[in-house]
């Protein structure tokens, strides 16, 4: 029988919140900068390296 992993301390916890807020504040700020400077999504920029060929991602 696995035994359950020990708990987070107040401290941690905390640090675990700050850490999922910071993210979402900086996925906010990056989704609006997209829309702002070249009118894209958040997910048409994640998919937008996809769809490049091997040479265009890098450049040639």
């Amino acid at each position: 029988m696995t035994s359950s992993p020990p708990s987070l301390d107040a401290t941690q916890l905390g640090a675990y919140f700050a850490l999922i807020e910071a993210c979402s504040l900086l996925k906010h700020a990056v989704e609006q900068q997209l829309r702002e400077a070249g009118d894209l999504s958040y997910v048409q920029f994640q998919s937008w390296p996809l769809s490049a060929t091997p040479r265009q991602a890098v450049g040639g």
